[in-house]
């Protein structure tokens, strides 16, 4: 008794496999017809093969980042409300609390974004902080909020998010005395 059961049950996968590939192919080449009729198949015998080409599907294009839109900017300050930083500066006294809002310039492609810190030393950018942060709603990236400047140091500092290569936002911002 399972023997047939088991029988009938591949049998029914079998054709219901075949069934999905027939199906499958028609549908990615939007060519779903019915067979032709005696009528419509002697017509298509008697004419010349036209030069028609079939038409294929066009792949979902991947999106990717614009180079030529500037980045989003960074408002920092020392106390936030929401997503908002009440008392927006770029300069903050050494010994307060830093945080920063970002806004980025276009969508994200990636679940995640790379937040950096850089100090400038001599003119030049030095990487002090890397990490991997979610992306928030609706564009916006709150950073910690508990970045002591003590912490920093006196000096001028750079923020930014990136994502493959591209700056969806930055700003800079000086700790002082």
């Amino acid at each position: 008794m399972y023997l047939l059961v088991a029988a009938i049950a591949i049998a029914l996968l079998g054709v219901s496999g075949v069934l999905v590939i027939i199906l499958g192919r028609g549908a990615a080449a939007e060519q779903i017809r019915e067979p032709p009729t005696a009528a419509a198949a002697s017509a298509a015998a008697a004419t010349p093969a036209a030069a028609t080409p079939t038409p294929t599907p066009s792949p979902t294009p991947i999106p990717t980042y614009s180079a030529a839109i500037p980045p989003g900017p960074i408002t920092f300050g020392t106390k936030l409300s929401g997503v908002t930083v009440t008392d927006p500066t770029t300069r903050i006294k050494v010994g307060r609390q830093i945080i920063w809002v970002a806004r980025m310039s276009q969508p994200s492609i990636e679940p995640a974004v790379e937040l950096s810190v850089w100090a400038i030393v001599s003119g030049k950018p030095i990487a002090i902080h890397r990490e991997t942060l979610p992306i928030g709603l609706n564009g916006l990236i709150n950073a910690n909020s508990g970045v002591n400047s003590r912490d920093l140091g006196l000096g001028k500092f750079v923020v930014r998010y990136t994502s493959q290569g591209t700056i969806l936002a930055e700003g800079s911002f000086a700790v002082v005395k």
